[in-house]
């Protein structure tokens, strides 16, 4: 379930995957370290891993979660959420609306909007923004010699005038002071 992990208490012992479980963790010192281009995506694969090793680790696991096991409804709703999730990753430089999202996942705007907000607690608009000022950031703080035109355009946004507004609104400063802080 969501919000939800299976151990009794805040001390893992971990004894089938202990050495594994440390190399991944020194993996990601050392990717958060580099942040080469795709560090944050990187990331959330060695954290899932990381996880999966405390799932799978026989010490680790309470035998309360045989008793929480998600519905088929809120599996459904996950799975939907987590669809929407990697589309807005991979397509957030595109002219994405609620009713094209809707469009794309075959079902109702309304839906999508209700299911996102229940299992995030955001609107998927919300999130595609957030998803676009991380990479306008993310480029800031990597690229040089860019302009604030440039980087809206590349995080998807045509007017660079509301992406200023928002990143403004978002991290507390337009992003021309952003990225002379950065060079």
């Amino acid at each position: 379930p969501k919000d939800y992990f299976p151990v009794e208490s805040p001390i893992i012992r971990l004894n089938d995957y202990n050495k594994d479980f440390f190399a991944i963790c020194r993996e990601i010192i050392k990717e958060r370290s580099t942040s080469q281009a795709g560090y944050e995506l990187m990331l959330k694969t060695l954290v899932m891993r990381l996880i999966v090793f405390l799932l799978r680790d026989k010490n680790t696991l309470s035998t309360h979660h045989l008793t929480s096991a998600l519905t088929a409804e809120e599996q459904e709703k996950q799975q939907i959420v987590n669809e929407i999730i990697l589309y807005l990753e991979g397509h957030y430089i595109e002219d994405i609306t609620l009713n094209s999202l809707a469009q794309e996942h075959f079902i109702s705007p309304a839906n999508l909007s209700r299911i996102f907000k229940e299992e995030t607690g955001d609107s998927p608009i919300n999130h595609l923004i957030k998803i676009r000022l991380n990479q306008a950031k993310a480029l800031m703080e990597t690229e040089k010699d860019i302009t604030v035109k440039e980087i809206s355009h590349l995080v998807g946004y045509e007017d660079a005038l509301y992406f200023s507004k928002l990143f403004k609104k978002y991290y507390g400063q337009p992003p021309s002071s952003f990225l002379q802080k950065s060079s």
